[in-house]
């Protein structure tokens, strides 16, 4: 893959997802837990299962968004690894909903 060699490439593309992980985390915190400090909130998040699970597909629908954005804005080397790190992140739900 020669389009991603550039560091910086790898490094807006985490930045990216965790930009996401974090906006799910606070979709998921005011819609859900919003009477709940933040950080019992992740400490149960991390502690069930199940909410880790709903997190996580939160957290696939936002990074789905973001490629989308990425490969309509001619975006390609951020977006392939938009892709592999949100296939990443749903093989991990994948293994806890089935496996675990």
């Amino acid at each position: 893959m020669e389009i991603i060699k550039n560091s910086k490439t790898i490094l807006y593309a985490v930045l990216i997802i965790v930009l996401g992980a974090v906006a799910s985390f606070l979709v998921f915190y005011f819609y859900k837990f919003s009477y709940f400090k933040m950080l019992d909130v992740l400490n149960l998040i991390f502690k069930n299962a199940i909410l880790l699970r709903s997190y996580l597909s939160l957290t696939l629908i936002i990074n789905i968004v973001i490629f989308s954005i990425l490969l309509n804005f001619k975006k390609d080397a951020l977006a392939i690894l938009i892709f592999a790190f949100t296939c990443i992140i749903g093989i991990w739900a994948f293994i806890l909903k089935y496996i675990v």
